[in-house]
């Protein structure tokens, strides 16, 4: 990236050091735990996270696998299958860039 902006590098002032200790992630843990008990706003939109998710991803897993319960044609409907989730992904985009990533995730 130097190269490409005609820049010297210079690695005699550059230290390379462990940003990951063990030490701080467990107080990272701790301290967003406690965090997570002090807030009640938090801790709503975590439990309300924590079900959509849940019911989400059970919905998913029904629905796929359960195709040739619901429509007597295996072939149609693994074909309304794909027509449905192509449209969740293009109404993703708009949705997200409406509402926001976080409150995206909570609708």
């Amino acid at each position: 990236l130097a190269k490409l902006n005609n820049m010297d590098l210079d690695l005699e002032f550059t230290e390379i050091t462990d940003v990951g200790k063990t030490e701080d992630r467990e107080q990272s843990v701790k301290q967003q735990f406690i965090e997570l008990i002090r807030y009640p706003s938090l801790r709503l939109e975590t439990f309300i996270l924590m079900a959509i998710w849940m019911a989400v991803a059970m919905f998913y897993y029904g629905f796929n696998f359960g195709w040739g319960k619901i429509v007597p044609n295996r072939y149609l409907g693994y074909i309304m299958a794909g027509v449905g989730e192509l449209i969740s992904y293009v109404l993703a985009v708009p949705l997200i860039a409406w509402l926001g990533r976080r409150r995206a995730m909570i609708f």
